[in-house]
């Protein structure tokens, strides 16, 4: 079973606490271990040796998803590599600049994704919450002898074996895996659910929730389920995200039930940004061999921003994870 509801039992939290709770030294001690020091780049590719390295990586990811700015500076340092997240963050705060940000957005269409909604589109990212970190800007990560490319249709595994040159397999081999995403009707980008709140005819928070499908060499297909809260200015007909004093979502207790059975209660959690355009988080996860019940689960969201002192607050309520 591959379950997490993060920090759910910490009964909610806040960036500041996050800030302080983390060690670095700790870290690099504790999940930076002899599991992850061969860990390297080829051709500006996170490279895994072997499923082990890559499981050790997610779950660092998992645990300290809240601070991105520091895993950001994290992976960076320790591994020279820019992830599609360090792509997509440099924009999305980058509001001053929006005819930049829509230029950065329109160059790099594998790390942002138009959404047409209603007459209306943003750019969103391409990539659930924990695979930004270690896919780069083209959709790709190595693990083991494996090329993976992840696109919106699904997942290319091309054999590369120790071969350090990469090359463009995407169009000079025809010798490769395709796993299709087997969820094909859940609306633009896998959409569980996109409500907005305005504060103004054009500011608003969005809210998302998302079931992200993809698959990796020794594990199977995963179901990754994020939420997100998203402040955004409208801007020559687009949506641009936009830093408000305060954004985050929350929730009750909830439930999962696996297809094996296996329940679990969830604890009440808030969590939330200051002075940020976006926050995500991966609140759950399964697999093709035991994925959720939908049916028998429930995690009720509420997606709340404050613009300012002149726009006030606004929320966003009732929103079912496991629709």
């Amino acid at each position: 079973m591959l379950l997490l509801f993060c920090f759910a039992f910490l009964g909610g939290c806040s960036k500041r606490d996050f800030e302080r709770s983390i060690e670095p030294s700790t870290i690099v001690d504790n999940k930076f271990s002899a599991e992850l020091k061969n860990v390297g780049v080829r051709q500006g590719v996170l490279s895994f040796n072997d499923i082990k390295e890559f499981r050790a990586f997610y779950n660092f990811i998992l645990d300290y998803q809240m601070n991105v700015d520091f895993l950001l500076k994290f992976i960076r340092e320790n591994f020279d590599f820019v992830s599609a997240r360090e792509v997509f963050e440099g924009q999305i705060n980058n509001i001053e600049h929006p005819t930049e940000f829509l230029k950065a957005a329109e160059s790099n269409p594998n790390v942002f994704e138009k959404i047409n909604i209603g007459g209306e589109f943003y750019y969103d990212l391409a990539f659930s919450n924990v695979s930004s970190y270690f896919f780069n800007r083209e959709g790709k990560v190595i693990i083991g002898d494996t090329l993976i490319v992840a696109r919106k249709e699904g997942t290319y595994l091309f054999e590369i074996g120790r071969d350090p040159e990469i090359g463009n397999l995407e169009s000079d081999s025809n010798d490769f895996r395709f796993i299709p995403k087997e969820f094909e009707t859940f609306g633009p980008k896998n959409h569980f659910s996109y409500k907005t709140a305005y504060f103004s005819n054009s500011r608003r928070i969005v809210a998302r929730l998302y079931l992200h499908e993809i698959y990796y060499p020794g594990i199977g297909i995963m179901y990754e389920y994020d939420a997100r809260t998203t402040g955004q200015r409208r801007y020559l007909g687009a949506w641009i995200q936009n830093r408000i004093d305060l954004i985050g979502f929350k929730h009750e207790y909830g439930s999962i039930t696996y297809q094996s059975s296996i329940s679990q209660f969830v604890n009440p959690a808030d969590f939330f940004l200051f002075g940020r355009a976006d926050i995500s988080q991966t609140l759950a996860y399964g697999s093709y061999i035991d994925p959720i019940v939908h049916a028998q689960s429930t995690l009720m969201l509420t997606h709340y921003g404050t613009w300012d002192s002149e726009y006030g607050y606004r929320e966003i309520t009732e929103n079912e994870l496991f629709r």
